[in-house]
């Protein structure tokens, strides 16, 4: 009895998530034509300031650093260097390991380069 009420609330759950995919009525989520031509770019690009560029690389660098190396590495400082940020991160004083750093596309916002020094 257990099993066949698990099983139910499963398959409602699985119905209410999947209803949107298979109703003809609603938008497309994966329409390819939706991809052709340019798109939207912000005039002043997708990572316009100083601040977004740092508020983004910290989340980055903490997905792939750990969050609690990449928050001992603050303040992060960044620079603009023709359409690409450079951001890095402060070697504290005694420290036993390197810093951050990320490259980052003020244009588009792509992650052009990471890496971690030693």
């Amino acid at each position: 009895m257990k099993n066949s009420a698990f099983l139910a609330v499963i398959l409602f759950t699985l119905m209410l998530f999947l209803e949107p995919f298979g109703n003809s009525s609603s938008p497309e989520l994966f329409n390819e034509s939706l991809f052709k031509g340019k798109g939207y770019a912000p005039s002043d690009g997708f990572i316009p300031n100083k601040e977004t560029a740092i508020e983004i690389a910290e989340i980055i660098l903490a997905q792939v650093y750990g969050k609690e190396m990449i928050s001992s590495e603050r303040p992060f400082h960044a620079i603009l260097n023709d359409d690409v940020w450079q951001i890095k991160g402060t070697l504290k004083k005694g420290a036993l390991r390197g810093v951050a750093y990320i490259y980052l596309s003020k244009s588009t916002g792509q992650i052009l380069k990471m890496i971690h020094t030693q």
